[in-house]
């Protein structure tokens, strides 16, 4: 589902790689839905957000992405309920998550996305052995559209493209790589890890690339994400309102 915001090359990814694994492919834009949303709290409120490269404040910003996320998994349950009713067949589908186990332990997420689904088949995986699985998927089933997949950077596509390319990244989001974030959600959620002994295990593993100081940096500033993002979303739970963090 694209709006004005995602790239033409993760819309020729997408339609690539239905065509390798023979499903069905729907190019679907959500910026009328989008538009006429806005429009409604334009009425309502006398004033209209803007992104922060067009001078928006964070507020404003995080608003519009999760306007689009949560439009993508509405229609995503349309399109599941009655996809199948127009075209004349019986029966209905199951909504797909795309939420990975690292975005929950951070709270990199919109309430009600993608994190909202039927199944969630990535929700207990790292990004990091995901893309081990993508790895395999290419070297053993010739999926070859996924050769750029990976080489890709995640991004959410939430935020307006620069020159047509995308200038959103999740790493860049979060402040950190995957690869960080999937050794300290390891170190917490496999080895029962607290603050202390999560510091001195980094110490040790990451002794060759990194100082005591950068290796607490880093463990700081993933509980930060984890403990902001969990107020957040306390906070706007009471309101009804999720955030996209």
């Amino acid at each position: 589902m694209a709006s004005e915001n995602s790239s033409e090359d993760t819309r020729n990814r997408a339609k690539e790689l239905a065509a390798q694994i023979g499903s069905n492919h729907l190019n679907i834009n959500i910026d009328m839905a989008v538009k006429g949303i806005l429009g409604i709290f334009s009425v309502v409120m006398g004033k209209l957000p803007n992104f922060r490269v067009n001078g928006g404040s964070n507020r404003e910003n995080l608003a519009l992405q999760n306007v689009q996320a949560r439009v993508r998994m509405i229609l995503a349950y349309l399109f599941a309920q009655l996809c199948l009713w127009a075209q004349g067949k019986p029966g209905g589908l199951l909504v797909l998550g795309s939420a990975n186990v690292d975005e929950s332990l951070t709270g990199y997420f919109t309430k009600y996305d993608c994190s909202s689904a039927d199944i969630n088949p990535i929700g207990g995986v790292s990004k990091m052995d995901l893309k081990r699985f993508l790895q395999y998927c290419t070297d053993h089933f010739q999926l070859t559209a996924l050769k750029s997949i990976l080489a890709a950077p995640p991004t959410a596509e939430l935020e307006p493209l620069t020159e047509g390319q995308v200038s959103q990244t999740d790493e860049a989001d979060m402040g950190m790589t995957y690869s960080e974030l999937s050794v300290i959600g390891k170190l917490r959620k496999i080895s029962k890890c607290g603050p202390y002994s999560m510091f001195c295990k980094l110490i040790h593993s990451w002794r060759e690339t990194c100082s005591p100081t950068q290796s607490a940096h880093f463990y700081l500033k993933a509980e930060r994400v984890r403990i902001s993002s969990a107020e957040k979303l306390a906070k706007e739970s009471k309101s009804g309102e999720g955030a996209h963090f």
